[in-house]
C-alpha cells in the first residue's frame, strides 16, 4: 500500500506512517521535476507498506481486477468517525468536497445512500471536469464537521468549516 502526501501534509503522513510502525517500510521526501503545466515544484511524502495479510486483505476487498473499487461490503468495514476523518484528510475539502473522481457515478450513489444511512450525512453528486465528486450539503456539514473534529490532526482542521 503506498501513502503518497504533498509536503505541507506532513503530520498527516507522519502519522499515518506511526499508524503502520512495523508494517511501515521505507519513506522519503521526493522532490521531482517541475510540473509541465504550472512550473513548480511538488514535494511530497512517499513511502509504501511492507508486505502482510492484513494489508493485502484491506487491498483486496478495495481494488478488484486492479481497479479502485467501491463496495457495501468495503462501506461496512468503516465503523468509526475516525475513518471518516482520515478520509476526510486525504480527500475533503473545506467547502465540503469530497474527492470521488475515481469512482463511477454507480460507487458514489452507494458512498451517498450509505452516508446517509450510515450517519445521517446528506450529500449530492455534483459533476467535475473529468468524473464526479461528492459534497456534504450544508444541512450535514455541521453535524460532519462535529462529528470528525476529535480525529482530525491540528494542521488539517482548515479542512473544516466548523472549528
Amino acid at each position: 500500500m503506498n501513502i503518497v502526501q504533498c509536503e505541507h501534509q506532513k503530520e498527516l503522513f507522519m502519522k499515518k506512517v506511526a499508524i503502520l510502525g512495523p508494517l511501515m517500510g521505507k519513506w522519503t521526501l521526493v522532490e521531482p521535476k517541475p510540473d509541465p503545466r504550472t512550473g513548480k515544484i511538488y514535494r511530497s511524502y512517499r513511502g509504501a507498506s511492507l508486505v502482510h495479510p492484513e494489508i493485502t486483505k484491506i487491498y483486496n476487498l478495495l481494488y478488484i481486477n486492479g481497479k479502485k473499487t467501491l463496495t457495501k461490503e468495503y462501506l461496512e468495514k468503516i465503523t468509526s468517525p475516525m475513518a471518516l476523518a482520515y478520509w476526510f484528510m486525504d480527500d475533503g475539502s473545506n467547502d465540503g468536497t469530497i474527492a470521488t473522481n475515481c469512482f463511477t457515478k454507480t460507487e458514489c450513489e452507494l458512498l451517498q445512500a450509505w452516508l446517509k444511512e450510515t450517519w445521517d450525512i446528506i450529500t449530492t453528486i455534483q459533476k467535475n471536469s473529468t468524473n464526479q465528486v461528492l459534497h456534504i450539503s450544508a444541512k450535514s456539514r455541521k453535524k460532519w464537521d462535529e462529528m470528525i473534529k476529535p480525529f482530525m490532526l491540528e494542521s488539517m482542521m482548515y479542512k473544516l468549516r466548523y472549528k
